[in-house]
């Protein structure tokens, strides 16, 4: 029980660090806009005024900062599942000679820790540095990767603009 409350505290202090660092970057984006910024630093709101021209580039920009946003999350969730399952597992396997419930835990340790590399692939993948390349060769009359066409996210985002 008592590696159960330590997990929880870790949980918390991950989630208010994620948390207290995106409202940081926002303040200080909005607070100093004197300072030159590179282009992929650019909050969602300044992707949509500098580069969403038309309907398809908008789209993207949400698709692009909605999935980064959600893989970062699951990065951070995975982890502290991970971690979590871990010491829940450690703590009943060292506390009693009943080991039941062990498997499950062994199984959620072995997922959250396979899901952390996926979803960092899609952390960079649809990061803001490759929204910027795409968005210049979409400018420049290339077409649009067929992994971004075919989302469904971007199809309802490009209907919805």
């Amino acid at each position: 029980m008592k590696y159960l409350y330590s997990c929880l505290k870790v949980i918390i202090i991950v989630a208010l660090i994620n948390s207290s660092h995106e409202s940081l970057a926002t303040t200080v984006i909005f607070q100093d806009t004197s300072l030159p910024q590179k282009p992929h630093q650019l909050s969602q709101q300044q992707f949509l005024d500098k580069y969403g021209h038309d309907d398809t580039s908008r789209a993207m920009i949400l698709l692009f900062f909605k999935t980064n946003k959600s893989a970062k999350k699951l990065v951070f969730l995975s982890a502290a599942v991970g971690i979590l399952s871990y010491l829940a597992a450690d703590a009943i396997f060292k506390s009693t000679d009943n080991v039941g419930g062990i498997e499950f835990l062994g199984i959620l340790i072995v997922v959250a820790t396979l899901a952390i590399p996926f979803n960092i692939f899609y952390w960079i993948r649809y990061s803001r540095q490759n929204l910027l390349k795409h968005l210049e060769r979409h400018k420049a009359g290339n077409r649009i990767p067929k992994w971004i066409r075919r989302d469904e996210l971007f199809q309802k985002f490009l209907k919805k603009e």
